[in-house]
């Protein structure tokens, strides 16, 4: 499958100096299961909305995944619409401490297909093949998603990773790396 990951903005009076670890080893682990994986790093490019509008018009993917804090709700709602706007039939899926910390909220408020909860990295390999294959979602443990009569339904919680060494490392090359690196933690923001 071709999946879009897209890393909004945060900290937007900051220069960005937070690599997206979290999307890194979701990139890894889907390359790693023969997927074709973008990275659209909207925080990095510092993109206008209009920059991401026009951006988004023009991506060709089968799914979308969006990572982030609870803190860019707003921005993640934002985003959701113009997905919506441009590919209506795509499912979106989102992530990170916001899908952890408010998923009924995200599929309640907001045209989201699935909220992946906790860890992602064996999550989102299981979530994929099961859309891929058209497979029950209620399998795929550590999920909250919109059933086809439009409910909410939660899987149980998936186990934490026992041994992060099992991960492979983060898809580094398909970020702006460059931006990160210039931008040091603690530096001054000039």
């Amino acid at each position: 499958m071709k999946i879009l990951l897209i890393n909004p903005p945060i900290r937007e009076w900051s220069k960005p100096n937070i690599f997206p670890l979290g999307l890194g080893y979701i990139a890894a682990v889907l390359l790693s299961e023969g997927h074709e994986v973008e990275v659209l790093d909207i925080n990095a490019h510092r993109f206008t909305r209009e920059e991401v509008e026009n951006n988004i018009k023009n991506r060709d993917f089968d799914v979308v995944g969006i990572g982030g804090i609870v803190t860019i709700y707003k921005y993640i709602k934002w985003l959701v619409t113009i997905l919506r706007k441009y590919h209506p039939k795509k499912k979106i899926i989102v992530g990170g401490s916001v899908g952890t910390s408010i998923p009924n909220i995200m599929l309640e408020k907001n045209e989201v297909d699935i909220v992946c909860m906790g860890e992602g990295e064996n999550t989102i390999g299981e979530l994929i093949h099961a859309l891929e294959s058209n497979e029950d979602l209620s399998k795929v443990k550590g999920i909250c998603y919109k059933d086809k009569n439009g409910n909410i339904c939660k899987t149980p919680r998936r186990e934490p990773i026992p041994d992060l060494d099992k991960l492979p490392f983060p898809a580094w090359d398909l970020f702006p790396m460059e931006i990160y690196l210039k931008n040091p933690v603690g530096a001054p923001n000039r």
